[in-house]
């Protein structure tokens, strides 16, 4: 039996419009992406310096993305299959 996905990425905008903010931090990237995201797997997709991670900030201890970065990262990644 064949899998089916969605094929409508554009829908995870809506996670952007939802978000208080236009940052959000390494903590609280699985709030933002409904815990399709954690932090820990962007830490080590970082420190293998891929050229596919989101690009990111840092003030102090704190790591934080633009939620504008982390959509486009999620469209990127996102598998595309036949429509549901």
């Amino acid at each position: 039996m064949k899998k089916a996905y969605r094929t409508d990425i554009d829908a995870l905008d809506t996670m952007a419009d939802k978000w208080p903010s236009t940052v959000v931090s390494r903590q609280e990237i699985h709030k933002l992406t409904g815990g399709i995201l954690h932090g820990r797997t962007l830490a080590n997709k970082e420190s293998r310096e891929n050229e596919d991670s989101i690009p990111r900030f840092r003030m102090g201890k704190k790591v934080f993305y633009q939620v504008e970065d982390v959509i486009k990262y999620l469209k990127r990644e996102t598998s595309k299959g036949t429509t549901l």
